[in-house]
């Protein structure tokens, strides 16, 4: 993925006049969304054995920390996780707009982390909490 929607197949955007999610079917976040949903909850806002989310390509990476997350969303009134939400989100948080939301994105290029970047950076956080 390219978030800023200028690589090959091009990205889902956020339509400046009516602030709504366009072509969220690009790059196929669609899914990505409809996944993210499925490990939601009523309640604790996700699942409690899910604690993290990560969406990763050769470029852009994103991860989600799922309480976070939810709580973001609960002080924003955002209960459902629509595409606009998930995918919109997204968006906002790459062009800086959405501080503190339980996501970290990087679109790659100098300075910024790539997919492996991010799994080390994962890894690292497991095995610092694991005990024995």
């Amino acid at each position: 993925w390219d978030l800023t929607g200028r690589g090959a197949g091009g990205f889902p955007r956020i339509d400046r006049n009516s602030d709504a999610l366009v072509d969220s079917w690009k790059g196929r976040m669609e899914n990505a969304q409809v996944t993210l949903r499925m490990c939601a909850s009523e309640g604790p806002g996700f699942k409690r054995y899910v604690k993290h989310f990560m969406m990763l390509s050769d470029q852009a990476c994103i991860e989600f920390r799922l309480q976070q997350y939810h709580r973001y969303n609960t002080l924003n009134r955002r209960k459902v996780l629509t595409e606009r939400i998930v995918i919109g989100g997204i968006l906002d948080v790459h062009s800086k707009q959405t501080p503190d939301s339980g996501m970290r994105i990087s679109n790659g290029g100098p300075g910024n982390g790539d997919f492996i970047t991010f799994l080390q950076r994962r890894r690292s956080a497991i095995g610092g909490r694991r005990s024995g």
